[in-house]
Order: structure tokens, then sequence, then C-alpha cells
């Protein structure tokens, strides 16, 4: 083909340049001047720029070896233009200075002659090939690894055998608030707290045995001064000879990590209120006291501490007023202890405190008297309110008044009573006399079996609220004992017994029969869906393996259906043969017969076991709920509570609820129930009924 035209000479050059980009051989072409003037695509792989980046330089720059000028010049003067030169060197590509290439260098002439410039192909030795892709195969390790690193939530941090940071990444730089720049080559002991400082030197000794960290927990600063708690890994860095070199630092932040645990322990053994060691502390130190004291022969005091009269308090001041005297009543106690002592809330307005080896009556005389003279001064209340208190105490000392931690606290409480009956605001101690004459538990015992055939009980009822509708929809039915001697008393002040001596279960029944009764009664009367939901005790709970068939009868032969009725049981009643409690809890849902969870949060609170078993609702305890402010710990766990439980199906009840603020967070929160003082006390049958008149005919109340 004849090349007649410019057209055609761009056609043909086109042609050859395809064919050079086309092939596997890196080939450059450079100037007599030896500036580089063409290179094709593998050549650029091989160098590792860009073609533009090359094109434009000294050649000698990627072919340093002073034998390819040699191999030129012969070129050019001998004008050689057969056969080209072949020879081996190194050219230095940008991941590596010394790849081994046989070059093969060809010169490049004018059809007359003359020399324009030179060719060089140059074809990667196999040996070289093999290095350069190891080393490029390290050089993406390297970013992968340093990607690894940045990207970690963990610090990971390397120094050396002298402590001095050589690395420091991303995550280090949140954790402790010191960049990489203002760490890297800095002692490690820069982040120490000053009674840490050793720390160091144990690490770096064992790092230089060889010795690996291992998840070792312990603090360090932050930038701002704050701790940080950490658990951190530290291992040697060896070198290619298997010589330490430094230290590589894993360090995870565990800070909020143990908060958290923190908070779960300090819930599960400190008495929200009061901010004292609860009964499940109190109860654990006093048994390792007791061992101490067994093997170290000494002896240790149990004080039974229970308000005078504070039941009234309550019922004429209400229980934010109760609560308050309480707290302040807790701190002056404290302060009559040492610091070796341990003051509890028992429950309700009882205190224990263990007092370690004091055994003599003089010593315990002096803590008694000081606990008695700080109540006798009145308690100022926030409300203006001025409230005096006294106390009635019970001591028995170990090991003369009991061997184990259950028959010192049960003879304290002994002794505490008879401080009661002897007057109150005064201290008795422990006598065995006092197990037959002065046990409460079993005179109580006793009276319990005449309590029934004297109708010397009688049901309350507090409504539940339906937090939408701002209705009453339910109510729970409250059983009380209105003793002959002691007057009225509360469940939690006999029902304990009644599981004991068996009687639980004619009581349980008497409550039954009467609710049903009344709920029928109420509901033919003011045509409301009304619910009433009565306790069930975990002895009652576990006698069968269904619902009883005589309340099925008698809320057929009533003319109730099931739906009406709830069961409350507890949590660690649900929790015990949960077999045959999935059974049980199986035969209610049959029968139509719902279950709320009483109290949820104190005890195991698995959702888990919640899933598992029919149950309809959840209670949230009381603690919760008035412990609770925006944002506060309780708001969280109330939040949460209330959403997971809905996710489950389940419904919510907020116990407890005793202000306009607790009311409109549980609103908000979209908690279906709410019960507690803020909508009403436990009422009376009458008073139940006309709230039950008013809200059926609002009227009533208008009027």
């Amino acid at each position: 083909m004849r090349l007649g035209d410019s057209h055609q000479i761009a056609e043909v050059q086109h042609f050859h340049r395809i064919l050079l980009e086309g092939v596997n051989l890196a080939i450059l072409a450079e100037s007599v001047e030896g500036i580089v003037l063409y290179c094709n695509a593998s050549a650029a792989r091989l160098l590792g720029y860009d073609a533009e980046d090359i094109i434009g330089q000294p050649l000698i720059r990627f072919l340093p070896d002073p034998v390819h000028r040699f191999q030129k010049n012969q070129l050019a003067t001998q004008k050689v233009t057969h056969g080209p030169i072949h020879y081996q060197t190194v050219c230095a590509g940008r991941q590596s200075p010394t790849i081994k290439v046989m070059v093969t260098v060809l010169p490049i002439l004018k059809p007359g002659g003359e020399l324009l410039g030179f060719s060089s192909q140059l074809q990667v030795l196999e040996a070289s090939l093999i290095q350069q892709n190891t080393i490029n195969e390290l050089t993406r390790y390297k970013q992968n690894l340093a990607a690894i690193v940045e990207s970690s939530d963990d610090a990971i941090i390397s120094k050396t055998l002298d402590g001095i940071v050589t690395s420091w990444n991303k995550a280090a730089e949140k954790i402790f608030g010191y960049s990489a720049d203002e760490m890297v080559g800095q002692p490690m002991l820069k982040i120490f707290p000053p009674d840490r400082m050793d720390e160091e030197t144990h690490i770096l000794s064992k790092l230089k045995s060889g010795e690996k960290v291992d998840h070792f927990q312990t603090i360090r600063l932050h930038k701002s001064g704050k701790q940080v708690h950490i658990s951190v890994t530290v291992s040697p860095i060896y070198d290619a000879e298997g010589n330490i070199v430094g230290a590589s630092k894993i360090a995870k932040d565990i800070t909020e990590k143990l908060n958290t645990e923190k908070l779960v322990w300090r819930q599960a053994n400190y008495d929200a209120l009061t901010n004292l060691p609860n009964r499940r502390l109190l109860m654990d130190r006093l048994a390792m006291e007791i061992s101490q004291a067994h093997r170290e022969l000494h002896g240790l005091t149990i004080m039974f501490i229970d308000l005078d009269h504070f039941k009234e308090v309550n019922d004429s001041l209400g229980h934010n007023i109760g609560d308050e005297l309480l707290q302040k009543v807790s701190q002056r106690i404290r302060e009559c202890f040492r610091q070796s002592d341990m003051l509890a809330r028992f429950g309700g307005d009882e205190f224990v405190a263990i007092m370690p080896c004091l055994d003599q009556r003089k010593d315990i005389d002096i803590v008694c008297s000081k606990v008695l003279k700080t109540l006798n001064d009145p308690f100022t209340l926030e409300d203006g309110n001025t409230v005096y208190a006294s106390a009635s105490i019970g001591v028995a000392v170990y090991p003369m008044d009991g061997a184990s931690d259950q028959e010192m606290i049960k003879h304290a409480d002994q002794a505490m009573y008879e401080a009661k009956r002897k007057g109150r605001n005064q201290t008795k101690y422990f006598i065995p006399a006092m197990q037959v004459s002065l046990d409460k538990h079993h005179q109580l015992g006793v009276d319990l079996r005449f309590a029934l055939q004297n109708t010397e009980f009688f049901l309350n009822y507090q409504p539940i609220i339906d937090l939408n509708t701002h209705q009453v929809v339910k109510a729970e039915a409250l059983i009380r004992w209105k003793h002959p001697v002691l007057g009225v008393l509360g469940p939690m002040e006999f029902i304990p017994i009644a599981e004991e001596t068996g009687i639980i279960h004619a009581i349980g029944d008497w409550v039954f029969r009467t609710a049903i009764r009344q709920l029928k009664h109420w509901q033919q009367t003011f045509q409301l869906p009304l619910q009433l939901s009565i306790n069930k005790s975990p002895l009652q709970f576990n006698m069968g393996h269904d619902v009883p068939q005589h309340w099925l009868a008698y809320m057929q032969e009533v003319g109730l259906s099931g739906e009406s009725l709830i069961v409350e049981i507890t949590e660690s009643t649900m929790m015990t043969q949960q077999d045959s409690t999935q059974n049980k809890l199986l035969s209610f849902a049959q029968a139509g017969i719902q279950v709320a969870i009483d109290d949820f949060g104190t005890g195991y609170s698995s959702l888990a076991y919640l899933n598992r078993f029919d149950i309809d609702y959840i209670k949230i305890d009381k603690a919760f709920v008035q412990d609770m402010k925006k944002d506060g710990q309780s708001f969280h766990l109330c939040e949460a509570l209330i959403v997971m439980a809905h996710k489950l199906g389940l419904k919510v009840v907020a116990e407890g609820v005793e202000t306009q603020e607790q009311h409109a967070l549980l609103s908000a929160m979209q908690c279906d129930f709410g019960q507690g003082f803020f909508y009403a006390r436990p009422l009376s049958h009458d008073d139940f009924e006309h709230l039950l008149k008013a809200q059926s005919n609002p009227s009533l109340t208008a009027a």
C-alpha cells in the first residue's frame, strides 16, 4: 500500500500504536538525548507509574545502570542496523527499585540512516517477577492491615521496649483524646494515673521475657483528665531474627460496660429510696461475718430497728411524705454506726445493722442509745411538716443468740417485737423465752385460724386506669385483716405466715369468691367491662396442675366469664418449676383467665421467659416508677420494658404512680395502664362503687 496522503499515514500510525499498546512486552522509546518519548501500557504497569508521568523524563531515572548508556553509544557509533543488543540489568519501579530485567536495545533510524533515538524492550526475569509480586502482595497486605487497624473500635498501639509510642490508631485518639501526632514519640506513661505507674514497669518486664499480658483490666487517663477503664492485651513484637523489638497493645474501652454492671449490681443490692444496702446484700454480708466470727472466735451483734407508728404517717400524710421521712431517718441512723458496720433497709420501715466484733453489753447499749436519741429530734420535711419518730430495737448477739444468719435475724426480730409490746421507743435483747411467748409469727398463726370464721378479712380495691381513655377499666383486689388486737394488717404481715401454716389456700379461696361475686355485681349494675385482678401466692400457684376446678365451677355458677379475671403472680413464682408453671399458665389461658407478672423488674426480669409462657401483662414495680425522672436511669429502664413488652405482645401496668410527672412520662412512653395514689388509694367496697357510679354517669360528678 502506498501512503499517498496524510490520512493514510495517520491510519498506519494508529495501527502501529494499537499493536504496541496490546503487547505484553514493556517498550520504551527515547530521544538521542535520553528523554523518554513513548511508553506503552506494559511498561507503565512494570514501572508502577502512569505513562504520562514517564514520558518526558530521562530514561536513566528508570534504567540507571551505566551499561545501558554504553550499549547505546555502541549502537550510535557503529550504526548497527541489524541484530539488537541484549543485556541484563535492573530497572527502578515505584514499588521496587531493583526489578531484574532483560533489556533489548534497538536504534531508531531515519530512512537515510540518521539516528533518531533508541527503543528499549524490558522483559522481567522470572525470579524478579516473583519478587515483585511478593512485594506487591506485601504492600497490599500492609495497606489492608493499616485499614483494619484504623477502622478498629479498639485502640491499637505499638511501643518500644522502653515504653515509647511508635503508632497510635484512630480509636486510640477517640478513647484517650490524644492525636497520633501528640503521642507518637512520647512515653506511654503519659496516659497512666499516678497510682498506676508501676504497671508499665511490670508490663515491660513481662514483654522482655516474651510473656503476653492478656485481658488486663486497668485505668488510664483521657486527655481531659477523666478516668478511662480499659481491658488491655499486650503482646511482644519480634523481628526477622526472633528478637523482641517492641510491643503491640490492644485496648478496649470498658467504661460504659463497667458502669452498666455497677448500675445493675447496685439496683440488685441497694435500696433505691435510702441508698442503703437491701435485704439481699445484708444477708450475704451477715453470712460472711458469721463465718468469719466462727473462724476467729469473736462475736458480732445484729440490731433490728423498726419505726414506731410509721403506718400512721403513710396513711395520714401520704407515701411521698413517708418516703421522705424514711430517707431522713436512714441518714440519721447511719451516723450512729462505725464505718465497718453495715446498716441495711430490711423492708418497709425496718432497718437491720450488722456490727462485727461487737459483743459487749455496754458497747451495744451505747449504740442503741445513740439511735433512739437521734430519732427523738423532730424531722422537718420539705413541705414544712414537722414529724416525730421513734423506733423499737431488738438485739441478738452471736454466738449466744443463734448460729446461722436466719436464726440471728429471727431472734433480733422477736426482740424488737418485745420492745414494741413493752411500749415502743426502747431496746430489748433477745432471750430464749421469747421463742415461745413473744413469737409474733406463732401468735399470728394461731389468730389466723379463727380469722376466716370470725369474718375478720375484708377487701380493698385499687383502681387501674387506662392511660389512653383515663377511665377505670380494672382494679386490684387487696386483702386486709382487721386483727382484734393489732388492728388492720396488710398482706405482707400475715400472708407469709398463712403460707407456713397452710391456711393460705382457704384465704385464697375466700378472696376469689368475694372478688368474683363483687365483680359480677358491679358489671351488672354499671354495665362496664370491668376486670378484677387477684394475687395468687407461690404456694397457692404451685398446688395442683391447672386452674382449680372449684374456681371454674363457681365462676360458671355466678355467670362470670374467665376474661373478667386477672391472676397476678410474682416473677419468682413463674421461674420455679418451669415445666409445671407453663402447663398451669396454659390452663389459665384456656379458661380465658389472664395472667399478670407482679412487681416486674425486682426478680429475674427475664423477657425470654415471658415470650415462652402464656402471660398477658407485666406490672412494672413501683420502685422504678417512683424513681423515674426524665432521662434518668429508671426512666430508660421503664421505657425499655414497655417497648420490649409490646414487642412480645404484652400489655403493661405501671404500679406506684404518685405524681403528675410520672403519669405524663408513662403516657408519653405509651404505657397501657397506671395504678397508684395519683389516681386513687386502695378503696373500700363503698368508695370504689361510688367511683364506678361517677364514671358510668358523669353528670353525677358534674353536679
